[in-house]
C-alpha cells in the first residue's frame, strides 16, 4: 500500500496487531540498513529469523520482547512481574513525518502496564508517551589488550545455566532487603533465556564472519563465596577488518560476590585484605574482557551501569577506563 493510500495517524481504522509472517520480513528488509550490522542483506534476513527460534524468543516469548522481572516494596517483600521490553521502534521512511510512530507508541502505552526501551532520540521524545528516563544511563568503556598472563578461568555456555540460577539467588536476597529511599523497587532478571538471545546472535555472526564461535562466553575469578565473573558477548556492526571504532565487547552481565562491602565505608574498605583481593579478582576479569576483545578484533570493551561500589572497585584496580554518561542515545526509560 502506497503511503498516500494509507489512512491518517489518527483514523479509527488503525489498531495495534502482531505482525505476520510476509510483514516479519518486510520489516526486517526496512531495517536492514539501520541493523544489519556487519552482514549482507540476505544473511541479516537469515538471522532475523533464526532469531525467532532461540529460547527466549520463541513460542510467543518475543511479542516484542517479554522480560521477567522481580519488583519489592519498602517493606522487602518480592514478587515476580511481566515487564515487556521494546527492542526497537522503526517507522519506514515512506510513512514518517504523519505521525504513525506517535500513534503506535500512544496505543503500546494503552496495553503494556510496565515497559522499558532505550531511547535512541533523546530523554524527552519517549517521555511525551510515559516512558521516564532514568536519572544517570552510565557506561565504562576498555579498551582491547592482549594478555599473556591471564589468571581467570573461560567461562563456557555449559556453565551458564548454574552461574545464572546462583545469580539469580542473590539478586532476589538483595532485593528482600528493606528499602530505605524508595517504596517500590524493579530489575530485570536477566536469566538463561535472556543469556543465549544474545549468544545465539553472537554464533550466527561469528559463523558467517571467521567460521567459527568464541568458546568462552565470559570469565571467572576467585573462590566461591568472594567469586567475580563476567557473563559477554561479542557485537560486530561492520566488517571486522574494516576501520571502525564500533565493534564491541558488551559485558551482559558483571557479578561481585560478597556484596556486603558496599555496606562499608570505602577508607575502611580499601584497608581490608579480602576487599583489596576481590578488586584484583575484577581486575583479572576486565583483564580477560580486554584481551577477548583483541583476539576477537573487537574495538573496545562496554560495561552498562556499574554499581557505584562497581565503579570504586574499578578504580582502585588501576585498569585503564572511561565513563561515559549518555544523553542522547540508548537512554533507558520506564512505565
Amino acid at each position: 500500500m502506497k503511503a498516500t493510500r494509507i489512512p491518517g495517524s489518527n483514523s479509527l481504522e488503525l489498531c495495534l496487531s502482531h505482525s505476520i509472517a510476509g510483514e516479519c520480513v518486510t520489516i526486517w528488509t526496512n531495517t536492514l540498513a539501520s541493523w544489519k550490522d556487519s552482514l549482507n542483506i540476505s544473511t541479516y534476513l537469515k538471522e532475523s529469523l533464526f532469531l525467532t527460534t532461540v529460547l527466549l524468543a520463541k513460542e510467543g516469548g518475543m511479542t516484542t520482547w517479554v522480560l521477567r522481572a522481580l519488583t519489592s516494596d519498602r517493606a522487602g517483600n518480592v514478587s515476580d512481574t511481566i515487564v515487556h521490553g521494546i527492542a526497537s521502534v522503526f517507522c519506514c521512511p515512506d510513512y514518517r513525518g504523519r505521525g504513525y510512530a506517535l500513534r503506535m507508541m500512544r496505543e503500546l502505552a494503552k496495553v503494556l502496564l510496565t515497559c522499558i526501551l532505550y531511547s535512541d532520540i533523546s530523554k524527552s521524545y519517549y517521555a511525551a508517551f510515559g516512558w521516564n528516563p532514568s536519572l544517570t544511563n552510565t557506561h565504562v568503556v576498555f579498551p582491547p589488550k592482549t594478555s599473556n598472563n591471564l589468571t581467570t578461568k573461560h567461562i563456557p555456555v555449559g556453565d551458564l545455566p548454574r552461574l545464572c540460577e546462583k545469580d539469580e539467588s542473590m539478586i532476589r536476597r538483595a532485593m528482600a532487603a528493606l528499602a530505605e529511599k524508595s517504596k517500590t523497587r524493579l530489575t530485570i532478571m536477566l536469566d538463561l533465556d535472556h543469556m543465549l538471545w544474545h549468544i545465539g546472535k553472537e554464533d550466527f555472526a561469528c559463523k558467517i564472519l571467521f567460521g567459527k564461535v568464541p568458546y568462552a562466553k565470559g570469565a571467572i575469578a576467585g573462590l566461591l563465596g568472594t567469586q567475580v565473573w563476567a557473563i559477554w558477548t561479542h557485537r560486530y556492526y561492520a566488517n571486522p577488518d574494516a576501520k571502525t571504532d564500533d565493534n564491541t565487547l558488551y559485558i551482559l552481565r558483571l557479578v561481585v560476590e560478597n556484596s556486603e562491602w558496599e555496606d562499608i565505608h570505602l577508607p575502611d574498605r580499601e584497608k581490608n585484605p579480602g576487599y583489596r583481593q576481590q578488586v584484583s579478582h575484577l581486575q583479572a576479569v576486565l583483564v580477560a574482557a580486554q584481551n577477548e576483545a583483541a583476539l576477537w578484533k573487537l574495538d573496545q570493551v562496554k560495561l552498562w551501569h556499574p554499581t557505584p561500589a562497581v565503579q570504586e572497585m574499578i578504580h582502585l584496580s588501576g585498569i585503564e577506563y572511561s565513563m561515559v554518561e549518555r544523553e542522547e542515545d540508548s537512554i533507558a526509560s520506564g512505565i
